[in-house]
């Protein structure tokens, strides 16, 4: 019975001439429907490859060119401009207010010993008599401050002002009427009354 069973398997079969044609078509279909398949494929792929570019250029523009997407939150503190209207520049000592008595203060504000000692002294109330600081740090001063230089205790107008340390300069009617340089003078003249 075995000899029997692989004796029908090893027989060809044989197609009628309809049968091959069906087939035929079958093949025919299947390969067409393949070729078509492959063609989707290729096109999805097509299309992914431009989706991952676009995207690609989008995130590099947002992230280095223009810098506002994909940033990190950063926090900005906003801190309000205060005006010190008591904090004046060397050349505008002689102008303050020339019918009244005004003191001015000159100090290196970048020296911290200075700037703690001075600002202390700068913050106390001075009744009628106001008092205005000036930061010899900075670089509208410098030309009138030079620690090695010689000092004029007498000046008249503002370009013969020579500071060579902390300076207390009392003004009347727009005039020097009282030049301090030791911290000792200083506290004393500026001794709230």
């Amino acid at each position: 019975m075995k000899l029997g069973k692989n004796r029908k398997l090893k027989e060809k079969k044989h197609l009628t001439p309809e049968e091959v044609e069906f087939k035929t078509e079958t093949l025919k279909k299947e390969a067409s429907s393949d070729e078509d398949f492959k063609k989707i494929i290729a096109f999805l792929v097509f299309v992914l490859i431009i989706g991952l570019c676009v995207g690609g250029l989008y995130f590099f523009n947002a992230k280095y060119v223009t810098k506002d997407s994909f940033q990190e939150e950063s926090t900005t503190t906003t801190t309000e401009v205060s005006y010190n209207k008591n904090l004046i520049n060397v050349s505008d000592i002689f102008e303050m207010d020339s019918k009244k008595e005004y003191n001015v203060l000159l100090y290196d504000k970048k020296d911290k010993m200075q700037e703690e000692f001075y600002k202390s002294v700068a913050s106390r109330t001075y009744g009628d008599t106001p008092l205005y600081t000036v930061d010899l740090s900075l670089a509208s001063n410098k030309a009138y401050y030079d620690p090695n230089g010689e000092e004029n205790t007498k000046p008249t107008k503002v370009e013969e002002i020579k500071i060579t340390r902390p300076t207390l300069i009392k003004f009347k009617k727009g005039k020097v009427v009282g030049y301090y340089t030791s911290q000792e003078d200083i506290l004393k003249e500026t001794k709230i009354k």
